[in-house]
């Protein structure tokens, strides 16, 4: 799939930053009863290593943005 794909063409992140209204968050959401909810730091890996051999590579692209 990644041969017919252009990977190399980071245009479409150009424009979807431009369209952001707001940054994430950098620390973990949390419910009212402190539980955390969402963490986005649990995600880390995807920014660090190389695409595994059994994932999408459209969807690991799409994640890395």
């Amino acid at each position: 799939m990644s041969y017919r794909l252009p990977f190399g063409d980071c245009a479409d992140f150009a424009e979807a930053a431009r369209g952001v209204v707001a940054p994430l968050p950098k620390m973990p959401v949390r419910t009212a009863g402190g539980r955390v909810a969402w963490d986005l730091a649990t995600f880390d890996f995807i920014h660090d290593s190389q695409a595994p051999a059994n994932v999408n590579l459209s969807l690991w692209r799409l994640a890395r943005q």
